[in-house]
C-alpha cells in the first residue's frame, strides 16, 4: 500500500512525522512514495514505523549548511532554499532547487529520527488534504542510491490542537456543554467541583445564597392540555431564563409551573426580579397567540447546605435547609396578596428603600422575626404612596383596623389597580365586621377579664359616677385569691363596711337579702369564711356593669381594642 504526497519535500503534520525504515522510492519529480513494511498487517490502515536516531531541526542546521560551499552551490542559495522550506513555500523551493541538486547533500546530512508514535495512513491523508503549510522542519536521510532532502513538519501547538487534540477537546467541550444543561456549572462551583466527575455522594458546602422561586399560573384557555401548557411554559422560559444568567445567577431546577434559581449577590437578585417582571409583561407582545399569564416571584437569602444526594446510579443536587420551606411560604403569601414580587429583610434590610413596601413580619425557621416586603420599580405609582402604605400596614399589624382602612383607602386613590392595597382593605373590613358581631354578643364577664376593655369600662364608670361597682367587683376578685382563713375574715369585714352594709361609705346597689346573707355568715364563729362569700355580690356587680358596657360599646376606642383582642394575627388571616 502506498501513500503519495505530491509537491512536497516534506510531509506536514502534528508530530514529528513519518518515514518508514526502508523502501523509499521516487515515483515522479517532487513525489515521495512510502511503501508499508511487512510489520503492517492491516491493508486498510498502514502504520508507519519511524526511524531511530536523533532528529535535527532545520533551524539548527541553517548556519552549518549555509557555510558549506558544496551545499547547493553557495551560501546564499542554501539560506534561500532552507528559508523557503521553513516558511512553507514548497512550490517555489522545488522550482528553484530541482531534485538533482539535492544529491550534493550526501555527505552533509547524517540525521535520523527519535522513535515516535505510529500514525494511521487514513489520518495522514487527512492531514495532507488540509494543506498545512507552517511548522518546524527536520532533516531526514532516505536509504537509497539517491539522497533526497525530505522535510518533516511538526505543527505548532495551535495546529496540534486543531488536528489531534482538537477533536478530543471539542468532544469534551460538547460533553461539558451537554452536562451543563442538566447540572448547572454554578451548582458545581458552589460545592467546589470543577467538573461533574468530581461530584461524590455526601459532598456538600455551607453557602450564603439568594434563593429565587418563580411560578407561572393562569395559562388561560390556550392551555387546554398538558402539552399546550408545556409549549407555553417553554416559550416563556426562553424569554426569562437568560435574565437569570445575565445577573450572575443560574437556574437550579425547573418545575411544572416555573423554576428555582440561585444567586450569590443580593443586589443582582433584586435586579433580576425586576427585569423578569418586565420580560413577563412584554412576553405577550411577542407571543400574541397566548392568553395572559401571571408570574409570581419570591426571593430570600439564607445560609444553607448544598450538596449531592441520591445513590450511585442516580444523584441530584439539593439544598438542605428549612429556609427553602420559607421561600415556598413566601410564594403562597405572594399569591394571596397578588403582589407578584415578594422578598424579605434578608435581601433588603433598609425598609426606607424606594422600591419596597413592608407587608408584615413573620418568623423564620429559627424563631427570628423577619419582615416581608413587596418589590417594585421605583418609577411605578406604588413608589408615590410607599410611605402611606407602610404606615397603613403598620397600623394593620397593630390591629388598628379602622385607622388602617382609612390609610389604605388613601393609597387606592392614587392607584386604583393596586391589588395589594385592595387585599388589605378587604381584610380590614372583614375584621371590622367580625368585631361588630363579637361586640353585639360580648359578655360582661368576658369583657372584664380583658385588661384593656376593663380599663375602658372603668373609665366609663368614672364618667357616670359609678366607680364603686367596678371597685367592689375588683375587691371581690382579690378576695378569691386569699388562702388564709383569718386573712379572709379581716378582708371580708373591710369590704362589708366599705361597700356592702346599707349605710356604707360607698354603698352599691345590692339586694337586702344578699346583704343579710353575708352578714350572717360573718357573725357565725363556728362557720369558716369561704372564698365564695361574695359570689352573689359579684354576679350582681356584673349586672350593674352590663349597663355601663352597653354604653361604652359605642366608643370607637373600645371597638378597636376589641378587634385587637379577638381578631387573629395578620399572618393567620392572610396565610
Amino acid at each position: 500500500m502506498a501513500l503519495e504526497v505530491t509537491e512536497s519535500y516534506f510531509v506536514l503534520g502534528n508530530l514529528c512525522y513519518i518515514l518508514a525504515k526502508n523502501n523509499y522510492t521516487l515515483t515522479t519529480d517532487y513525489t515521495l512514495a512510502v511503501i508499508s513494511t511487512s510489520a503492517v498487517a492491516n491493508t486498510n490502515i498502514a502504520i508507519f514505523q519511524l526511524l531511530s536516531g536523533s532528529a535535527t531541526p532545520i533551524q539548527q542546521k541553517i548556519n552549518s549548511l549555509s557555510r558549506d560551499p558544496n551545499f547547493i552551490g553557495s551560501t546564499q542559495a542554501s539560506q534561500r532554499f532552507l528559508g523557503l522550506l521553513i516558511n512553507g513555500n514548497i512550490t517555489e523551493a522545488s522550482q528553484q532547487f530541482p531534485l538533482s541538486r539535492l544529491s550534493e547533500m550526501n555527505n552533509i546530512i547524517t540525521t535520523g529520527f527519535n522513535q515516535l508514535e505510529n500514525i494511521a495512513v487514513d489520518y495522514f491523508n487527512t492531514l495532507h488534504k488540509n494543506n498545512y503549510s507552517t511548522g518546524i522542519g527536520y532533516l531526514v536521510p532516505v536509504l537509497s542510491s539517491e539522497f533526497i532532502f525530505v522535510i518533516l513538519i511538526i505543527l505548532s501547538m495551535v495546529l496540534f490542537s486543531q488536528t489531534i487534540t482538537g477533536p478530543w477537546e471539542r468532544l469534551n467541550i460538547l460533553q461539558e456543554d451537554t452536562i451543563r444543561k442538566f447540572v448547572p456549572k454554578g451548582f458545581l462551583s458552589l460545592i467546589k467541583c470543577d467538573k461533574i466527575s468530581d461530584v461524590r455522594l455526601g459532598k456538600c458546602q455551607e453557602r450564603g445564597i439568594v434563593m429565587m422561586l418563580v411560578e407561572v399560573s393562569e395559562f388561560g384557555s390556550t392551555a387546554v392540555s398538558g402539552g399546550d401548557s408545556l409549549v407555553i411554559l417553554n416559550k416563556f422560559l426562553q424569554h426569562v431564563c437568560p435574565v437569570v444568567r445575565r445577573y450572575s445567577g443560574f437556574v437550579n431546577k425547573y418545575h411544572h409551573d416555573g423554576f428555582s434559581a440561585i444567586f450569590r449577590s443580593k443586589k443582582m437578585s433584586v435586579k433580576a426580579c425586576l427585569e423578569i417582571k418586565k420580560v413577563s409583561e412584554t412576553f405577550h407582545q411577542v407571543n400574541t397567540g397566548f392568553d395572559q399569564i401571571t408570574v409570581n416571584i419570591a426571593i430570600h437569602s439564607a445560609c444553607v447546605t448544598i450538596g449531592a444526594v441520591g445513590e450511585n446510579e442516580r444523584m441530584d443536587g439539593v439544598i438542605m435547609s428549612d429556609q427553602v420551606k420559607l421561600n415556598h411560604h413566601l410564594m403562597s403569601i405572594n399569591e394571596k396578596l397578588s403582589c407578584n414580587l415578594i422578598t424579605t429583610s434578608t435581601i433588603v434590610p433598609n425598609t426606607d428603600s424606594n422600591f419596597v413596601r413592608v407587608l408584615s413580619k413573620i418568623d423564620d425557621p429559627y424563631g427570628n422575626k423577619i419582615k416581608i416586603m413587596e418589590l417594585f420599580e421605583p418609577t411605578e405609582s406604588k413608589a408615590e404612596t410607599r410611605k402611606i402604605f407602610n404606615e397603613a400596614s403598620k397600623l394593620f399589624r397593630k390591629k388598628f383596623f379602622y385607622d388602617a382602612l382609612d390609610s389604605f383607602d388613601n393609597c387606592l386613590k392614587y392607584d386604583v389597580k393596586d391589588t395589594v392595597c385592595k387585599r388589605y382593605i378587604s381584610a380590614c373590613r372583614a375584621f371590622i365586621v367580625k368585631s361588630e358581631i363579637l361586640l353585639a354578643g360580648l359578655d360582661t364577664k368576658v369583657a372584664l377579664s380583658k385588661p384593656t376593655l376593663r380599663a375602658l369600662i372603668e373609665e366609663q364608670c368614672e364618667k357616670e359616677f359609678s366607680t364603686e361597682n367596678a371597685e367592689l367587683y375588683k375587691l371581690s376578685e382579690e378576695f378569691l385569691t386569699i388562702n388564709d382563713e383569718d386573712q379572709r375574715r379581716i378582708k371580708a369585714e373591710l369590704i362589708y363596711d366599705m361597700y356592702v352594709k346599707p349605710d356604707a361609705e360607698r354603698a352599691v346597689n345590692i339586694t337586702s337579702s344578699t346583704i343579710q346573707n353575708v352578714r350572717r355568715r360573718l357573725d357565725d364563729p363556728m362557720r369558716p369564711v369561704g372564698t365564695d362569700l361574695f359570689d352573689e355580690i359579684m354576679n350582681q356587680m356584673i349586672v350593674n356593669l352590663s349597663d355601663t358596657l352597653n354604653r361604652v360599646k359605642n366608643n370607637i376606642e373600645f371597638k378597636k381594642e376589641l378587634m385587637k383582642i379577638n381578631s387573629e394575627s395578620f399572618e393567620q388571616f392572610i396565610y
